[in-house]
């Protein structure tokens, strides 16, 4: 049975157990589970212990796993927290934990309390949405809040677009005050129903507002092509606009 020992070019010093990991990982006896944590505590007990334990089935090995492992786990908790401050020179990139984007799915909820969103019942993408954006926080019921909800159910460039007095119907801005408009591309939307539903989903409806959505199909190079002048534009239904170029 091969017994944990220090790693190469250690000579008799031992790596402490809070020590820097060893380039080559230790590797654990046959028929033994351990960490890394574990593996190097063990190893930085005198010689005769490990003789001795092995001796024994490793029965001072696994119990040592009992905390080692637990410990093992803050450690890498504690790598992965790499963040230099802006008045340290840092780049100000957000260390894995607290980054929506590659936060493990258990830290989603307590991240979304620091910007106050709402991510109960979401996927675990959504709820990285949701946090990126803070759609339900202090954010909620902005243009920008209601377009990154509804980004959650689209596929390909999630491209959405929201405009303000607008229903789809009538001219840009020519709806009531409480008509909000959600313009998607009709290749990345799912129905108008599934985009409106996220939005609540998210907490993002402003209260009392009444929401649209029109998935559309006219590129805006075919919209400058027929409309070359922004005074034209201006004056054309949401429909118009929907049918231009076909």
């Amino acid at each position: 049975m091969p017994i944990p020992a220090p790693p190469a070019g250690t000579g008799s010093t031992l790596p402490p157990p809070f020590g820097p990991a060893p380039d080559d990982p230790l590797v654990a006896p046959d028929g033994v589970t351990a960490s890394q944590f574990t593996l190097r505590w063990f190893a930085s007990l005198p010689e005769f212990v490990r003789v001795s334990d092995a001796a024994q089935d490793w029965q001072l090995l696994r119990y040592m796993s009992l905390i080692g492992d637990q410990a093992d786990v803050l450690e890498q908790l504690h790598e992965r927290i790499d963040f230099t401050p802006l008045d340290e020179e840092g780049d100000a990139t957000p260390s894995a934990l607290v980054d929506p984007d590659t936060a493990d799915a258990a830290w989603l909820p307590w991240l979304a309390q620091t910007v106050g969103a709402r991510v109960d019942g979401l996927t675990t993408a959504a709820a990285r949405v949701a946090v990126d954006a803070a759609a339900s926080g202090w954010r909620a019921g902005s243009k920008g809040a209601i377009a990154a909800a509804a980004r959650t159910v689209l596929t390909g460039t999630k491209s959405a677009k929201v405009f303000d007095h607008s229903d789809g119907v009538l001219a840009i801005g020519a709806a009531g005050d409480w008509d909000v408009l959600i313009l998607t591309n009709i290749t990345e939307s799912p129905t108008s129903a599934e985009v409106i539903a996220a939005v609540d989903a998210a907490g993002a409806r402003p209260a009392g507002v009444n929401l649209h959505h029109l998935a559309y199909t006219a590129t805006w190079a075919q919209l400058a092509a027929a409309y070359p002048h922004w005074s034209e534009r201006n004056g054309l239904t949401w429909r118009q606009i929907h049918t231009t170029g076909m």
